[in-house]
């Protein structure tokens, strides 16, 4: 691993944790697929922001294919890279690092277009969800011992209600005019690893399509963004959203995304990242209106959207708001949602929203 790149915990504090929830498929191995003799199948990968990543695409081929890999793979580094220097919370020297310990207060700030375009969005989440999500949550994280001290006791209340008082909305406020942020709050942190790693994808996915890849399928952490042409039905993509157990690999169901568009794949959980405490399940998600771990029956959402940000944010929000108000939202948005529910005997139930069945393989057979 590039030690330039900070650990999980650092750049993806575990507001949410998303691991390698999806297990990606294509109609057929890359090679089993009848390719014209000017198509080629270029897979690259690496690791960075504390996990791995990987890029499927289908090109021209070149003389040199192996040239054209590394090449593509140092390019996309690269990308990443960027908003990891923009957005990461373990690099002292980043833009998001930098602006958690500015003290100014009611002075206006400047910004980077992405760091103004993500806080911008969550914005938009907090706000619909009425403060459940919110990415100023670290310091509750931090305390119920989720972030870089790892104590694993349950906070006083006098604590709680001192972290929560940095919590929220009205910590900040963005100008709608500029890229620019007044903080009213000076020790307000943001933390936007409930939505920066979509964002990278989604920024890794503009980047192919300024290079004139059409067909390709990028992947950070699990998440997953794919596009493709409709007329090569042979090269459908399809996405297994694996069974939320400690078991990696068993797949619950099996989806197939739209072709001849850019369609976005995020799963927010809670079954691998927690601890118990008094015989309690403490997870790792936390309500930001209470500052309390989530204690409903979701085991994990998934979420489809043209847009990985969008994705990866409305995931961590609707795994807070659990199977009832959650899928209530998500019905009203009309958002492509898969709800896994942990019922009492340790089986799982299934809720889905109807945009969810059109791109579902497997829901109708059971």
């Amino acid at each position: 691993m590039n030690k330039d790149f900070p650990p999980l915990r650092a750049f993806i504090l575990p507001v949410i944790f998303v691991g390698l929830l999806f297990y990606t498929l294509i109609t057929r191995q890359p090679e089993q697929i009848e390719t014209t003799p000017e198509i080629e199948t270029y897979y690259i990968s690496g690791e960075a922001l504390g996990t791995t990543w990987s890029v499927k695409l289908f090109a021209e081929k070149v003389e040199n294919k192996e040239e054209l890999q590394n090449s593509l793979q140092k390019d996309i580094a690269d990308q990443i890279e960027i908003i990891n220097q923009k957005m990461s919370t373990y690099l002292i020297e980043s833009e998001l690092s930098l602006l958690n310990t500015n003290p100014m207060t009611d002075t206006w700030i400047d910004i980077s277009p992405e760091l103004y375009y993500v806080l911008k969005n969550s914005r938009a989440l907090s706000d619909i969800s009425k403060g459940a999500f919110d990415v100023t949550i670290a310091p509750v994280v931090n305390l119920w011992g989720f972030g870089p001290e790892k104590g694993r006791e349950e906070p006083l209340r006098e604590e709680l209600v001192e972290e929560l008082s940095r919590v929220g909305s009205d910590g900040y406020e963005l100008n709608p005019n500029e890229n620019q942020i007044k903080k009213y709050k000076s020790n307000v942190i943001f933390d936007l690893s409930a939505i920066a790693k979509g964002f990278v994808i989604d920024y890794v996915v503009q980047h192919l399509t300024k290079l004139g890849y059409q067909e390709y399928m990028v992947e950070i952490g699990g998440e997953v963004c794919t596009n493709a042409l409709a007329e090569v039905q042979s090269r459908k993509w399809k996405i297994g959203i694996e069974r939320p157990t400690m078991q990696r690999g068993e797949i619950e169901e099996v989806i197939e995304l739209p072709q001849e568009s850019i369609t976005a794949l995020a799963t927010s959980g809670d079954y691998r990242n927690y601890y118990e405490l008094h015989g309690q399940r403490i997870s790792h998600t936390i309500d930001a209106r209470n500052g309390e771990p989530i204690k409903h029956s979701l085991a994990s959402v998934s979420v489809l959207h043209k847009n990985a940000m969008l994705a990866d944010g409305w995931a961590t929000l609707l795994n807070v708001l659990g199977p009832v108000d959650g899928l209530a939202l998500a019905k009203r948005e009309k958002i492509p949602v898969l709800f896994i529910i942990r019922e009492r005997d340790g089986s799982f139930s299934l809720k889905m929203t109807e945009e969810f069945l059109t791109f579902c393989v497997t829901c109708e057979r059971k």
